[in-house]
């Protein structure tokens, strides 16, 4: 009786236990390889940099991102 239930319960739940372990193995191995390494690499400076330098390139990158969001917003609109 108890492999019965055991099968019973294989046979009901085979999908979502698939569907569970390739999302877990997507999200822990597929998508940390898509980021960069540390934020040094996103804002393209090395890790020695001064303050001042880092300030420097995040106002370059948030600009980036800052106007492509007033266009795409403008856009729509």
């Amino acid at each position: 009786m108890a492999n019965s239930s055991l099968a019973s319960a294989l046979k009901a739940y085979w999908f979502p236990l698939i569907l569970f372990a390739s999302s877990v193995f997507y999200q822990l191995i597929i998508l940390p390889r898509s980021y960069p390494p540390s934020h040094y690499d996103v804002l393209g400076i090395k890790r020695q940099s001064s303050i001042e330098q880092v300030t420097e390139a995040y106002e370059k990158l948030s600009s980036k991102w800052y106007w492509t969001r007033v266009l795409v917003y403008l856009i729509t609109i």
